[in-house]
Order: C-alpha cells, then sequence, then structure tokens
C-alpha cells in the first residue's frame, strides 16, 4: 500500500512539473513571437518565465513530494476506512520492545488477539484511488503532442525558438522578407544594429527591396528620443520588388523600423552627421616674365581664377567644421580655349566628361588640403580648366554637391606699334628719318622694321633692319632711326613700304607680334622732290585758309 501511494504521488509530481515547463515555455514563446524581442529582453523574459515556473513547482509539487507515511499513519487510514476505532494502531505500538513497561500484559495480548481475528476481513486497498495520476499523465501527453504537432508543422519556427532560447539574434520567418535596404543611396546591413550616420537637414531616402509574398505596401517608423513618431509610407515600384520613401528633413536623431508586410527590422538609431563645409583658394604664379606687373591673385573663397597662359595654380580646400579623410580634384577641359567674362562660374556650358582625378595632401589635422601643381595639368595652364572638388569625411559623406572652379586664360595681349615719318618722297640714295614707339604689358623684345621694296618692273624684294632697344625687355620703346635706302638700288618709280613690327616677351615661348601701320615711301628724282615739296606747300595753304575761313565764319551754308 505504501508503495502505490508513493509511485502516485512520484507520478503526479512529475507529471505537474512537465505541466509547469510546458506551460512556461508555451508562455514565453507567445510573448517572444508576438514582440519580437531582442536578446537582453528575452534574456529578462526567460528569466521571469523561469522564476515563476520555478515558484509555481515549489507549491504544486512540493506538495506531493513533501508527504512521508510511517506504518501509523496508514494504519490510520485503514481504521478509518474499516471503523477499527484504534485496535490496529494499538496492536502495532505493542509490538515495540518498550510495549512491556507501558502497562498490564493481559491488555496487550486481548488488543493484540482482537486484531488478529480481524485481519482476514480486512482489505488495506480499499478505497484506494489512482487520482490524480491518470488525469495529470493525460494533460501532459495531450500537452506534450500538441507541442509535437505544432513543431512538426512548424519545423522553421521551431528550429528559431530554440536558438533564440540561446539568446541568439535571429528572426522569426515570415511570408514576406526584407532582402535588402539602403538609406540616401548606401546599403545598410539588415543583420547589424549599429547606430547609423547620416547628414543633418538633409532627406532620409529609404529604399527596400522583398522577396517572398509581395505585400501591398511598406512604413518605416521614426521616432525620436523625445518620443514623438512620425511614419514614411513606402510606395512600390512599378517594374520591380523595390518599395521607396522619403522623410522630408532629418533634422534630429531617429530611431527607425522598416516594416514589410509581415516582415519587420530591428530598431537602429541614426544619428545626425553635419556635411563637411569647406572653401577653395586658387593661387596663381604667373610666368617670370610676367610677374614684376602679376595682378593680384582672387581673394580666398573665389573658385575662378583668371591667369595668364604658361601660370602655374596652386590648389588649396580648407575644411571649416571637420577632418577630411580624402579630397579629390575632378579635372574635365573646356571645348572652348578661352572663355569670356560671362561665361558661367563653373564652367558647366562647356565642359566635357571627367578627364582625371587629382588627390590633393593633406595637413597633419587633415583640416587642409593641397595640390601641388608639378606634373598635373595646373604646372603650366595652356588652356581653360573646368574642375570639381570633392571631399569624403570620416563618415564618408560628402558635399550636397561638388565644389566647382574653373581657370580662365587672361589674354596676354600682343604689343602696340606706332611709326611715323615727315617725308613720303625721297632719293633714291635718300636717308629718310622714321620715327617709332612700341609699348607691351610685360615688356618688348625687339623691334625691327621691314622694308619691301616695290619695283616700277613688277618686282619686290624685302629687305628688314633692327631698331635699337634702349634696355633688356623694357615695357616701353620709343626712338628714331634714319633709314639708309642706299643699299637698295632703288630707282624713279620705285616704291619701299616699311613696316614697323615688334615683339613682345614670353618667356620660353614665342612672342606675339604687332605691325604699325604701313609707311609708303614714293622714290622720284629732285624734279619730282620739288613738285612735291610744292604739292605740299599748296596743301598746306588749302588747309591754313579753309581753318581761317572756318573761324570767320566765311563761306557757311546759306
Amino acid at each position: 500500500m505504501r508503495r502505490r501511494r508513493t509511485f502516485v504521488r512520484l507520478g503526479t509530481a512529475v507529471a505537474t512539473g512537465f505541466l509547469i515547463a510546458i506551460a512556461a515555455v508555451s508562455v514565453a514563446f507567445a510573448a517572444d513571437y508576438s514582440l519580437n524581442l531582442r536578446p537582453l529582453p528575452r534574456a529578462i523574459l526567460l528569466l521571469a518565465a523561469a522564476f515563476a515556473a520555478g515558484w509555481l513547482a515549489s507549491v504544486a509539487v512540493g506538495r506531493w513530494l513533501g508527504i512521508a507515511e510511517s506504518e501509523t499513519d496508514l494504519a490510520l487510514i485503514v481504521e478509518r476506512r474499516h471503523g477499527l476505532n484504534g485496535d490496529l494502531v494499538a496492536a502495532l505500538q505493542f509490538q515495540h520492545d518498550e510495549a512491556a513497561s507501558w502497562g498490564s500484559p493481559q491488555l496487550e495480548r486481548a488488543v493484540v488477539e482482537h486484531v488478529d481475528d480481524v485481519t482476514p476481513e480486512i482489505d488495506p486497498f480499499a478505497g484506494f484511488a489512482w487520482k490524480p495520476l491518470p488525469a495529470r499523465w493525460g494533460w501532459l501527453a495531450l500537452s506534450a503532442g500538441t507541442i509535437a504537432i505544432v513543431a512538426l508543422l512548424y519545423p522553421a519556427h521551431t528550429g528559431v525558438f530554440l536558438r533564440r532560447l540561446a539568446l541568439a539574434d535571429v528572426s522569426y520567418p515570415t511570408r514576406t522578407q526584407i532582402a535588402s535596404l539602403s538609406i540616401n543611396g548606401q546599403a545598410v546591413s539588415i543583420a547589424e544594429t549599429t547606430i547609423l550616420r547620416a547628414p543633418a537637414g538633409l532627406p532620409l531616402m529609404f529604399a527596400t527591396t522583398h522577396a517572398g509574398e509581395r505585400p501591398r505596401s511598406g512604413t518605416v517608423v521614426l521616432k525620436s528620443d523625445a518620443g514623438a513618431t512620425t511614419e514614411v509610407s513606402l510606395k512600390p515600384s512599378a517594374d520591380s520588388d523595390a518599395f521607396s520613401g522619403t522623410l522630408a528633413a532629418f533634422d534630429e536623431p531617429l530611431t527607425f523600423v522598416v516594416k514589410l508586410g509581415d516582415a519587420a527590422t530591428r530598431p537602429r538609431k541614426i544619428e545626425q552627421v553635419p556635411q563637411p563645409v569647406v572653401t577653395l583658394d586658387l593661387v596663381p604664379t604667373p610666368p617670370a616674365y610676367a610677374r614684376a606687373n602679376a595682378p593680384p591673385a582672387p581673394p580666398a573663397g573665389v573658385r575662378t581664377a583668371y591667369v595668364l597662359e604658361g601660370s602655374s595654380v596652386g590648389v588649396t580646400v580648407h575644411s571649416v567644421n571637420k577632418p577630411l579623410q580624402d579630397v579629390k580634384l575632378v579635372l574635365a577641359q573646356s571645348r572652348d580655349r578661352r572663355a569670356d567674362d560671362s561665361s558661367d562660374i563653373a564652367g558647366r556650358d562647356n565642359r566635357s566628361p571627367a578627364v582625371a582625378a587629382l588627390s590633393l595632401q593633406p595637413s597633419p589635422d587633415r583640416m587642409i588640403w593641397t595640390l601641388t601643381p608639378k606634373s598635373t595639368p595646373f604646372e603650366t595652364i595652356s588652356e581653360p580648366l573646368n574642375f570639381a572638388i570633392e571631399v569624403f569625411d570620416d563618415d564618408r559623406l560628402s558635399l550636397s554637391e561638388p565644389l566647382a572652379g574653373s581657370i580662365r586664360l587672361r589674354a596676354d595681349r600682343p604689343p602696340r606699334v606706332t611709326a611715323t615719318a615727315v617725308v613720303r618722297r625721297v632719293l633714291p640714295t635718300a636717308r629718310p628719318e622714321l620715327s617709332y614707339a612700341a609699348s607691351d604689358d610685360f615688356g618688348v623684345r625687339d623691334v625691327m622694321a621691314k622694308m619691301t621694296v616695290r619695283r616700277a618692273d613688277g618686282s619686290q624684294t624685302e629687305h628688314s633692319v633692327a631698331l635699337p632697344v634702349e634696355r633688356e625687355s623694357p615695357s616701353e620703346v620709343a626712338g628714331r632711326q634714319a633709314l639708309d635706302f642706299s643699299s637698295l638700288q632703288l630707282a624713279k618709280g620705285d616704291q619701299v613700304v616699311v613696316t614697323v613690327m615688334a615683339e613682345d616677351v614670353r618667356g620660353d615661348r614665342n612672342g606675339e607680334t604687332a605691325n604699325a601701320e604701313p609707311l609708303t615711301f614714293e622714290v622720284t628724282d629732285r624734279q619730282g622732290l620739288l613738285t612735291g615739296l610744292l604739292e605740299a606747300d599748296e596743301e598746306g595753304a588749302e588747309r591754313l585758309d579753309a581753318i581761317i575761313r572756318r573761324e570767320l565764319g566765311i563761306g557757311a551754308q546759306r
């Protein structure tokens, strides 16, 4: 009888313990599945469930395991069931060795003999029941069977739940899966939970693709640190599996969750990062010949420099608010060799595709980045250049638009030349005096008189005479020079066309040449020379008479 009652108690305790464990696991699964808890909250949930299950087991199971029945306890149970009025308990006690000292031996024998007489009629198992053992094990079998069926029907969910019990950071299967996510065109890992960064004040553009069942729509739920919630609708693309939506302005740190159908990402923090702010300095160095009269460098921040051909230009980028990770100058070339002041400052109208990307070198604090002109197109400027500055900071953020700049060629004008002569009719051996003047912004290299002899018979010859220049590369030259016609073998009727030419200084390059108005000398004899003088006197007299008449008002129109 004792073994049966002990078996019932132990069996009931075991079944009760398993039922409590199954209930705790089921509650934990329901809470975890519905709330999609992260590892830390999930660990707290599991600890709470384990504590509750342990407390409940200590109460419900302990009441079965805490019972210890002696022979006297069993005898009392039999007496109550058979109405023996304590004789069975007394008979058991009189069997102890110390019973001889308790009192009358006759009473002891009488009680024992009475019990022996009624023993054949006593059924110790009368009234014994197996309850609640069958019911508990029935509920246990039903619960375990239900769990087994659910596990077989949803093996993926079961596997994920077992891994989540071990605090693995995995998600339950969904009909729709978020395949990819990008913010402002940058791919974002769905599995990671690190803090993201995005430029402050600019829109946040969310784009996601899916696998599995196609959802009708999606949302991005954004929550600020103050608790304000904003939702951005994700609209499907007509020709792909992509969904996209835009937050108009990113003004404060946010925590966001992307929801697509029944799928959702883990909460992710996104913080504001200021965009890099930079300024551009262009430092032209004119050619050596032009440095004395070079114009001042453009002010800091001016992104267009006008330079002479052959100049070099240094480029410096200053970061105003943060160190930079990389700075590149993306070079493009203009189709037009020269640009006037009305051209676009960024050179966009004449820009061809980018032809080079030049890396700038940083200062130790990475706040100043410099392009050394040597071995770059900026070493010797020979044509207009258009370029853009692209910068990246430590967060790989860049400017909203590249910083555009340009180099324009400032024309080095050719020299200015004049020449005069007092007489234009000369004898074949004359030495007419030529007055000349030349000037240039950066210096005159040499001045020359080219004499073209046109013979009466139609033939033509050329001769050149160098005119004196007082010093090396003067900005202005002026002088008089007698031209010796005696070596030209002239005859009456010939013409000598004298053209004064000046070449300016342009360093190692060939200078530009400019010509004065040609002077034509008529070759004649003495008679012709006198006739010319008379004609000149008559012309002078007529001009003087016209001046007098004009001053006196004579011969005015009527």
